[in-house]
């Protein structure tokens, strides 16, 4: 059985930098963060300001317990 490998994209894999990468990891942990403080704001919102936004206390409190890495 022939293997094929590329070794030519190898070289061009090692070489690539790590910031890239390194900032959507950090944009990813921003976005869960502020994820997680608008859903913690959410379900301790009041009824007045639930019904501003058209938001019942059952859909907030389902959004306000969904885990930070759900969209």
């Amino acid at each position: 059985m022939l293997q094929h490998t590329r070794p030519a994209l190898l070289p061009a894999r090692l070489g690539r930098s790590r910031a890239p990468r390194l900032q959507r990891w950090g944009a990813l942990l921003r976005l869960w963060r502020q994820r997680a403080r608008s859903r913690a704001e959410l379900r301790e919102l009041d009824e007045r300001l639930l019904r501003d936004i058209g938001i019942s206390r059952e859909m907030a409190r389902f959004v306000g317990q969904k885990p930070f890495w759900r969209p």
